[in-house]
């Protein structure tokens, strides 16, 4: 009995399936959502940085997030509706049926309830856990209000699908719906009352408080069976229905935007565990360097018996502090002998060498997550423009592949709206969202909405440039316009002469104007006046009678001859064009032998000029070096006569001198001499007087 219950509601084994093959995927999700919006208490226990969750960090993660969001998605996108074959030019309904929905597209862009914010949140979700999507609801008319299709944003927890290795292979896709009570029990009575209600775990805090009290029902999309049923968590169906859209993938939400899934599943690899060590010793090495910070201050201890020295710092400014026994002060060393300093600088040291670390860290980071310095708007002034282009084009192919895949979605997503505003759209509503078309348009509609509501996708290709939601280019839509301008120019430059010679080619010629207007952008709205102008031309009588063959023969002559004439003036005036460029030629080769002659005269004349000048240098050099061989010699011959001339001079002083000595040895010998011969004569005898 168990078997055959199992058979018939497969959704219990179903959903517990994919609560297994989802859980690593949550768990991690919800750890990452921590990270992104720093929400610690979340992280609790987990927190991956060695210092705990009590510390500074840099919330890298959200920097490098908020960046990719804007460069991915910050405008509305603008949807391009085509035939998908190219050479139904002339099928006027066809034209105005694409027309009618790239203009209700255009509309639903614009004012369907939360499609902007459903496509940032899904590219948020995309960029933090790694997975986001959208749902296309349609909403019938109810209490006066009109039919209209809603995009519900999917949170990536609510998400459900069968799991495989590609969402091609998915046969059922499901996601959560979180109903009030009240609500639930209007749609499925007293049956909601076995429905268990939303409650707290350990992972995520803010939806389940948001979500806290709600049921939640799952609403699950069979494409095996093609019907929707409505479950509880634990898999019993509360209802079923026949597929109600009728969409060409079945799904109302396009494939999910995924990070890098791997080939054995059909998971996402999130963007911030292929960086997460980066970001953790980033995280580390921030809390490190906040430490040191508040370490790096003026601290010491000083002699308590010289309280004089904790008053330096206490406020005091140009002011000198009395100490008591400066006797006893000075011998101690003074203030560099009672003050040590607490060492600061091999804390800065230190502090230094995080911050190079961090640097590294930071380029690092860059290189694994693609972010490089152009693209976040920073620059270093020693880098060289190719350094800079390099570095930007490295970047930007992460940044494209991205990019593309945001279009992609947004493409899916306008393709499901397009097929339910076709489908399930009254001709009222679709004549209100698409605008009043113009008049040469008008005969066209009724016609359209039957191709539109027959087999629109078979029919039509929709498209989105990626370029388009990105920012507003005004400079290249104004370049589109300019060209198809240009071009529908030139053609009815050429294509107004050959009718004016031959009315009969003018429907040839306005084929070939509406096949080459097909390929431009916003072109569909111009075919119309193309085809009334054609219709006028006809009715003007624009299409001759058959002339006569006599006339024509004397017409086709006329031409001929004149042909043959402006052959001639063509072939005179070719001959004068060549004389002239040949003279103009020998002319240049003149010119060009002048000027050569000219610069070899110049170049001769400034040869010679040089070689005046190196030789009159030459000749002031040598100039001056022998007049400083001759100041040399000059100044040697003058030392060599002074100290001759010295020399000679001490030779007679003492030459003086010695004949000095002589003489004066001779003079006190013959005094000598003199006074001995005096003494030797016999003294006079001499009578006193008065005898």
């Amino acid at each position: 009995m168990a078997d055959k219950q199992q058979e018939k509601n497969p959704w219990p084994t179903r959903l517990e399936s994919w609560n297994e093959f989802s859980r690593k995927f949550h768990e991690r999700g919800c750890k990452i959502e921590a990270r992104y919006e720093d929400d610690r208490e979340a992280m609790g226990q987990d927190d991956p940085s060695s210092l705990g969750g009590q510390y500074k960090r840099v919330n890298m993660f959200y920097s490098n997030t908020s960046i990719l969001k804007e460069s991915l998605y910050n405008s509305l996108p603008k949807p391009d509706v085509s035939r998908l074959h190219k050479g139904e030019f002339d099928n006027d309904p066809s034209r105005v049926a694409a027309l009618i929905v790239q203009r209700a597209l255009t509309y639903e862009v614009h004012c369907a309830k939360y499609f902007d914010e459903g496509v940032k949140s899904a590219i948020l979700d995309r960029l933090v856990p790694g997975m986001g999507t959208m749902w296309m609801t349609f909403k019938p008319p109810e209490d006066g209000r009109p039919e209209e299709v809603a995009c519900d944003f999917v949170h990536w927890r609510d998400l459900l699908f069968e799991p495989r290795r590609k969402w091609e292979e998915c046969m059922w896709v499901g996601r959560k719906l979180h109903l009030d009570h009240d609500e639930a029990k209007k749609r499925w009575g007293e049956r909601v009352g076995e429905l268990p209600t939303q409650k707290n775990n350990n992972y995520i805090l803010a939806p389940n408080l948001i979500d806290k009290g709600k049921v939640c029902v799952i609403q699950m999309w069979d494409k095996a069976k093609k019907e929707v049923l409505h479950l509880t968590e634990q898999g019993t169906i509360l209802d079923r229905v026949k597929d109600p859209y009728e969409l060409a993938s079945f799904y109302p939400c396009p494939k999910p935007l995924i990070a890098s899934p791997p080939t054995s599943k059909f998971l996402p690899l999130a963007d911030y565990y292929m960086a997460q060590d980066q970001y953790t010793q980033m995280d580390t090495l921030y809390a490190r360097m906040s430490l040191i910070v508040e370490a790096c201050r003026v601290a010491g201890v000083y002699d308590a018996s010289q309280p004089e020295i904790g008053r330096m710092l206490s406020g005091t400014e140009n002011k000198l502090i009395p100490v008591d026994n400066w006797a006893m002060f000075a011998d101690k060393g003074g203030a560099k002998g009672t003050i040590d300093w607490f060492p600061v600088e091999t804390i800065t040291g230190v502090l230094q060498q995080l911050v190079a670390t961090y640097g590294f860290l930071k380029d690092q980071l860059f290189e694994v997550t693609g972010m490089a310095d152009i693209i976040r708007g920073s620059s270093n002034q020693y880098e060289t423009l190719g350094a800079q282009q390099i570095k930007a084009q490295f970047a930007s192919v992460r940044m494209t592949a991205l990019q593309r895949d945001v279009a992609f979605f947004v493409r899916d997503s306008l393709r499901i709206m397009a097929e339910l505003l076709c489908q399930l759209y009254s001709d009222q509503k679709l004549s209100a969202v698409c605008g009043t078309l113009p008049m040469t348009d008008q005969p066209h509609v009724q016609s359209a909405i039957a191709i539109l509501r027959d087999d629109f996708q078979t029919k039509y290709s929709i498209d989105i440039e990626a370029d388009s939601l990105t920012q507003a280019d005004w400079a290249l839509e104004q370049s589109q316009r300019m060209e198809l301008t240009q071009t529908l120019s030139q053609f009815l430059a050429s294509a107004v002469p050959a009718i004016e010679s031959n009315p009969s080619l003018a429907p040839l010629m306005m084929q070939i104007l509406k096949f080459s207007l097909v390929g431009f952008k916003g072109s569909a709205e111009l075919e119309g006046a193309l085809d009334s102008a054609m219709t006028a031309l006809e009715q003007a009588g624009g299409m001759p009678e058959k002339p006569d063959p006599e006339a024509q023969k004397a017409e086709m002559e006329t031409q001929k001859m004149q042909q043959e004439l402006q052959l001639a003036q063509q072939k005179q005036a070719g001959d004068m064009q060549l004389l002239q460029q040949k003279a103009a030629l020998e002319m240049q080769l003149k010119r060009e032998e002048m000027q050569l002659k000219r610069e070899e005269h110049m170049m001769d004349m400034q040869f010679e000029r040089e070689k005046h000048d190196q030789a009159m240098q030459f000749e002031r050099e040598k100039f001056v070096i022998e007049s400083q061989r001759d100041a040399i010699h000059g100044a040697q011959e003058m030392q060599q006569n002074a100290q001759r001339f010295e020399h000679e001079r001490l030779q007679d002083d003492a030459r003086l001198g010695a004949e000095l000595a002589g003489g004066a040895k001779k003079t006190e010998a013959e005094v000598a001499r003199t006074k001995a011969v005096a003494a030797a004569k016999p003294k006079p005898t001499t009578t006193p007087k008065g005898k």
